[in-house]
């Protein structure tokens, strides 16, 4: 049913797919459809994904339009975000308040006063294009996240790292566990062979001291490469990971800022906000107490030779300049970071493990700290809009509201209603829906409902519950909005 899809976009370079997936029982991937950027706009595929899907989608991204790393954050500081925000600038070779970033907090070490945290953004060229077109178009992703993200949440109940090769139009090679990506390496097919995966095992073993449990093949792996892995010597398994799945199933879209691991729109415009609000802050030497433990790895012999004499830095500099290889480098660089004090926390060097190494791989943060709102934003307004909407006060009570119970708990459609009409909404009809079986608060609107005032009843809501949107109600429905009320 409805409310069990999700509409999916996975963007790469020069090409957009499109898919419904099905989480009712089996997962299951429909209506697929791709599209070719060199014969097509991004705008124009955007706008036929709004017309067959509907607005709110979740998006994947190819490893060439990301950047992952992790880094060490000291427990005193006050404003997590933003310090989380220094030191990835001091990695990341772009501007962070130039694009969309997010962080999620991942293990906390309290006698050593730190915590690990994981960073993902957006390639700022590709955000400025994406952003735009995805505005144009009337497309509010609710959700977005590398591919190697998306892979790694799938194996997260794992409690040991595994390497998972996964082959799509190239070959992703990664490390992962417990939903972590440790490092990864993206090549064309006919380059792959067991020294690209030995290669990388090395380097984690090396930096890391992790070798993996077993290594996972997903799609179609040929006979021949299958054959090179099993040689390595690891348990091999053949198995049918699909990022799009993944991102599907991730639940996480809203909550505290360190909980969530999720890149939307609104994320830019805390970036801006924090950055306007925060004095200048010195360098971490000229200001040691506000320093994050950091390090920084770099293995060349994951890569093709490096320019003689040339330092990690530089080498992305003059990757950046003059070639595509750079984004090959930049993700082992950036995912090699600070792991190899990580690893000691989260998985045995060996295979077996003791009691006290087994509680360390379910990590919870213990340490409150500042939280930034974290909610997906679903347009960017220009001035002249933002300045009407301002101008233009909001009736609550323009639009007819009817709660549905989908939760099975006695009487929450009536709360939510409660609550509702205290903050000035109107609510029409109280019922049950049809089963209890919804896990997130769905809400469907008819067409026409002013944007702003679904985005106000979002933010409203946001705090209840999780907020999924479901299908477009048809316009014979005596009700605007219909929200069914789920189990979260």
């Amino acid at each position: 049913m409805f409310f069990n899809q999700r509409s999916l976009v996975l963007i790469g370079r020069d090409f957009v797919r499109t898919a419904k997936v099905d989480l009712a029982g089996e997962p299951k991937i429909e209506d697929l459809a791709e599209f070719d950027l060199g014969q097509k706009d991004l705008e124009s595929v955007l706008s036929e994904v709004r017309q067959r899907y509907g607005s709110r989608v979740r998006v994947l991204l190819s490893e060439d339009l990301a950047y992952v790393a992790c880094l060490f954050v000291s427990l005193e500081s006050e404003d997590e975000r933003k310090a989380v925000e220094e030191k990835a600038q001091e990695i990341i070779p772009e501007s962070l308040t130039e694009t969309v970033w997010d962080f999620k907090d991942i293990f906390t070490e309290k006698e050593q006063s730190k915590k690990i945290v994981q960073v993902v953004a957006a390639v700022k060229s590709f955000f400025e294009g994406f952003s735009l077109a995805a505005s144009k178009a009337g497309l509010e992703p609710e959700a977005m996240e590398p591919v190697s993200c998306a892979l790694a949440s799938l194996t997260e109940e794992d409690k040991l790292p595994q390497m998972i090769i996964h082959k799509d139009k190239k070959i992703l090679v990664l490390m992962a566990g417990r939903g972590l990506v440790l490092a990864s390496e993206t090549v064309e097919n006919q380059l792959f062979n067991k020294e690209v995966a030995n290669k990388l095992i090395e380097f984690c073993k090396t930096e890391f001291q992790v070798v993996p449990s077993k290594i996972i093949c997903s799609g179609s792996i040929e006979e021949e490469q299958l054959k090179q892995v099993e040689s390595l010597g690891y348990p091999v398994e053949k198995q049918n990971l699909e990022p799009m799945i993944g991102l599907a199933e991730k639940k996480d879209l809203k909550g505290k800022d360190e909980d969530v691991l999720n890149l939307t729109f609104q994320k830019i415009k805390v970036s801006r906000e924090t950055e306007e609000k925060s004095e200048p802050v010195s360098p971490s030497k000229d200001n040691p107490e506000k320093s994050i433990e950091t390090s920084f790895f770099f293995n060349p012999q994951l890569q093709d030779s490096p320019p003689v004499g040339k330092t990690p830095s530089q080498i992305l500099s003059s990757s950046r300049r003059g070639g595509k290889r750079w984004w090959l480098v930049l993700g082992i660089v950036v995912l090699g970071l600070s792991l190899a004090g990580a690893a000691f926390y989260f998985w045995p060097k060996e295979a077996g493990k003791s009691p006290e190494t087994e509680n360390l791989l379910s990590p919870t943060p213990e340490t409150d700290v500042a939280s930034v709102s974290a909610t997906p934003s679903s347009s960017t307004a220009t001035p002249s809009e933002k300045e009407e909407k301002e101008e233009t006060p909001l009736d609550l009570t323009k639009y007819k509201i009817k709660v549905l119970n989908g939760s099975g708990k006695v009487g929450e459609a009536a709360r939510l209603s409660d609550f509702l009409k205290e903050k000035g909404y109107r609510v029409e009809e109280l019922g049950n829906a049809e089963n209890y079986d919804y896990e997130e608060t769905v809400v469907q609107t008819k067409q026409g409902v002013e944007e702003r005032y679904r985005e106000k009843l979002d933010k409203d809501l946001e705090n209840r519950y999780i907020i999924i949107t479901g299908e477009q109600l048809e316009e014979s429905s005596l009700a605007d909005l219909v929200i069914t009320v789920g189990q979260k």
